[in-house]
């Protein structure tokens, strides 16, 4: 059987399945987000520690540049 509905303003086509097939469905589509949420959460711990080690290696570079600095200074 085919119904249609209208959601904000969209119109949709729904096929009419059985409460079974849809509590399937929403399990699927939940595990899903619990994996995109994992997923997401690793993510935000690389960029993190990539925050991390780029912030070093501009600390680094500042201090490389002022004993370059002062370096030159020395010599001249």
């Amino acid at each position: 059987m085919l119904r249609t509905a209208s959601i904000n303003g969209t119109d949709l086509l729904l096929n009419a399945v059985s409460a079974g097939e849809l509590a399937d469905q929403i399990e699927a589509l939940s595990q899903e987000a619990n994996i995109m949420r994992a997923r997401s959460r690793s993510l935000v711990a690389q960029l993190s520690y990539l925050q991390q080690q780029f912030d070093e290696l501009l600390e680094m570079y500042d201090q490389l540049k002022a004993l370059f600095v002062l370096g030159r200074d020395d010599g001249e």
